[in-house]
């Protein structure tokens, strides 16, 4: 008995540390990793959570930026009134990317290369279910400025350490999306950030949320009418996606489903609709993914088969490129781009090394949207 049950142990401690082991080799690479940063200092999974307002833990970074003594601080590097960024979008020759706290802090230092007469950039979505008067606490090591929705409301360069909660202002958080820039300097060490929102008392906020891409989503709103054809994917499990037409009376028919009502409904709605009846018709376990034929992406440059594609939700910008025929010799796969409309009107430039994505070294997670426009440039 106790021969079997030693056996057993170590049995189960060996599966244990195959799941760690699995685990690690699993986790997803620093965007920065092929650069030298620490594994994990930048975050590259998908970055569209939803977190309840209180310390910011998930950030947009941009930087660092350097000038003479006492000059850096006083420099806008970036459009500090505007800003509205995406991760990987373009901006003063750098690039945004998301970035975690550690605990409450968002540790500047770690994440870039300490020096002295430097500034950054982090920025954070901010969504309230109303609007409402709130509370900003927050502390840096290092002077700062704030912008709530491209005003200015707070600055100051004195050099300091970081004491979380040292300074607070009081917001008016407009209802939907609030953008707030943080503008953070280095002058002798320590540089960190530390942000809070929370209720004028103190207590914490409750239908206010923390972003790092802004919270509307090109793809999600748009409600279907009749005469569109929607592409039906069951996944791999299933038989071949199909494509099916809204009827006159605005409901599509699948088979061992039946008829299911979808004007006026968004794709995610019908989803929802198709996944309550799976079970009934012998199909339980699949996951459905309903996206609009008449919505589109670009792709030109150096792939086999550049010209404008059909959107499917949840295609990758990877996938799209193999979709378009792969990279041609000529491709820089270093330097793909993707134009990306905001929901304020302006086009981004994201920046992407899909070699670092072929190689397994940061995961395939940007997602394409209606309308974006890939560019593989040639190589130089």
């Amino acid at each position: 008995m106790r021969t079997w049950l030693w056996a057993a142990l170590v049995a189960a401690a060996g599966v244990c540390l195959f799941a760690q082991s699995c685990a690690r080799v699993q986790q997803p690479r620093s965007l920065d990793a092929a650069h030298g940063r620490d594994e994990g200092s930048f975050n590259s999974d998908l970055d569209f959570r939803r977190v309840p307002a209180g310390y910011v833990t998930d950030w947009l970074v941009l930087g660092p930026f350097r000038k003479g003594e006492g000059q850096c601080f006083e420099t806008a590097f970036a459009d500090e009134k505007t800003a509205a960024p995406m991760r990987h979008e373009e901006a003063a020759g750098k690039v945004w990317r998301h970035a975690e706290s550690t605990g409450r802090v968002l540790d500047l230092g770690g994440l870039f290369e300490a020096t002295e007469n430097a500034v950054v950039y982090a920025h954070v979505y901010v969504e309230s279910d109303d609007a409402q008067r709130v509370q900003l606490r927050f502390g840096s090591g290092g002077g700062a400025a704030i912008w709530h929705n491209g005003k200015l409301i707070y600055r100051s360069d004195v050099p300091r350490p970081l004491t979380v909660d040292e300074n607070s202002v009081d917001v008016m958080l407009t209802k939907g999306r609030n953008r707030f820039l943080f503008k953070v300097d280095e002058i002798s060490g320590g540089w960190a950030l530390s942000a809070r929102l929370v209720a004028p008392d103190g207590q914490p906020l409750k239908g206010v949320y923390c972003h790092v891409y802004p919270p509307e989503d090109p793809a999600g709103p748009r409600r279907v009418s009749r005469g569109d054809v929607l592409h039906v994917d069951f996944g791999k499990a299933a038989p071949r996606p199909i494509n099916v037409r809204v009827d006159d009376e605005g409901f599509i028919k699948l088979d061992r489903i039946g008829r299911i009502e979808a004007a006026g409904k968004t794709t995610f709605e019908i989803e929802e609709d198709i996944l309550l009846l799976l079970p009934g018709a012998g199909m339980g376990g699949l996951q459905p993914v309903v996206s609009t034929l008449s919505l589109a992406y670009f792709i030109d440059g150096e792939v086999r088969f550049p010209g404008k594609k059909q959107f499917v939700r949840h295609t990758t910008l990877y996938r799209a490129i193999v979709d378009a025929g792969g990279f041609t010799e000529y491709a820089d796969k270093t330097r793909v781009r993707i134009l990306r409309s905001s929901p304020d009107g302006a086009v981004k430039t994201l920046a992407f090394n899909v070699e670092h994505i072929e190689n397994e070294e940061e995961p395939d997670s940007e997602v394409i949207r209606p309308d974006d426009t890939i560019h593989v440039p040639r190589k130089r």
